[in-house]
């Protein structure tokens, strides 16, 4: 045996690979050329090229109309006030839709929100009203107390 070698992919071992036990003579380890890499060169970025944009936020976005975040948060605030907020956020709404049109102000969608909700609410309290005054009446002309 000679000194010991490195092999072809830094094994180490006798320096004769015929002398190893098993070696099949017609065994030929796979030679695969080295990766080329070509970077690009620094400079100007190719013509047709745009970086990618920035997050979401650093858009330019239209300004919000105040009167429909003012609709949105009656309509919400109009469960808690029994409906009386709800009388302000329909009117509120109408004008600030109004306004987005004429103006291509953002808060459309708060507006709609704020109608729904007021328009929800008004009815609610409504139907309740009649129910209970339909009650109150049906319960007050069942004949059993007459007074004279």
């Amino acid at each position: 045996m000679g000194q010991p070698q490195f092999g072809p992919y830094g094994q180490y071992g006798p320096g004769d690979p015929s002398q190893q036990p098993g070696y099949d003579q017609g065994f030929q380890p796979a030679m695969y050329p080295a990766p080329q890499f070509n970077p690009a060169p620094y400079g100007a970025p190719p013509q047709g090229y745009s970086p990618m944009p920035g997050p979401m936020f650093m858009v330019q976005q239209p300004r919000t109309n105040g009167m429909a975040t003012a609709s949105m948060v009656l309509g919400i605030l109009s469960f808690i006030t029994c409906g009386i907020t709800a009388l302000v956020a329909i009117p509120l709404g109408h004008v600030a839709r109004g306004q987005i049109q004429r103006t291509g102000e953002g808060g459309g969608g708060q507006a709609v929100a704020g109608l729904i909700l007021g328009y929800l609410t008004v009815a609610g309290w409504a139907l309740f009203w009649i129910l209970d005054l339909g009650l109150l009446a049906a319960a007050g002309s069942g004949g059993s107390h007459h007074y004279r």
